[in-house]
């Protein structure tokens, strides 16, 4: 398959989860429902994770800035303000709403980067496919194993599936077979 193939191929995948994620609410269970969001979650996690990464496959932590609804809000707020106010605008908001909720330290967002890594070490780094299939393989995971046995158990579960991955497939469940250099 050449590379436009797999665009197309990715494409298809997307938009039948996208209808699948919008029609599940509707006949599904709230179990069910809650396990799709957390697998949705980390699927899309992985995914701005690997685009952060790229084909060079080295993380920048500068572009996480971006994530989620920030690059929208950042681009309407450009259209109205300079950089300097939409910089002291959005630091200002997002400050305000996260110190009324939680205590700030420099740990906050440490359980996340770990789940990001499992899930890009799971799919293969640089393989976009991969980390949209790591991240929905390790959300049923979790939630399958919290599930079925207790709930505090869900970090054990999800490092004892990165330990497997690197023990028995240290490329990734998903990558491409590529010619070495």
């Amino acid at each position: 398959m050449n590379s436009r193939q797999f665009l197309i191929r990715d494409v298809l995948v997307l938009l039948a989860f996208t209808g699948w994620a919008l029609a599940l609410p509707f006949y599904a269970s709230e179990f069910v429902t809650s396990m799709a969001l957390t697998c949705l979650m980390y699927v899309a996690l992985s995914s701005s994770w690997g685009l952060f990464c790229g084909s060079t496959r080295y993380l920048s932590l500068a572009t996480s800035a971006f994530f989620g609804i920030g690059a929208y809000t950042t681009a309407i707020l450009l259209g109205q303000f300079g950089w300097v106010e939409t910089i002291l605008i959005g630091a200002g908001i997002a400050g305000a709403l996260l110190s009324m909720a939680y205590t700030i330290t420099p740990y906050m967002g440490q359980p996340y980067t770990v789940t990001a890594l499992i899930v890009i070490t799971l799919g293969g780094f640089g393989s976009m496919s991969g980390a949209l299939l790591g991240g929905l393989f390790l959300g049923v995971i979790e939630a399958l194993g919290m599930h079925f046995t207790n709930p505090s158990l869900k970090a054990l579960l999800s490092y004892a599936v990165f330990i497997a991955v690197l023990l028995l497939r240290p490329e990734g469940l998903f990558t491409r077979k590529s010619r070495k250099a």
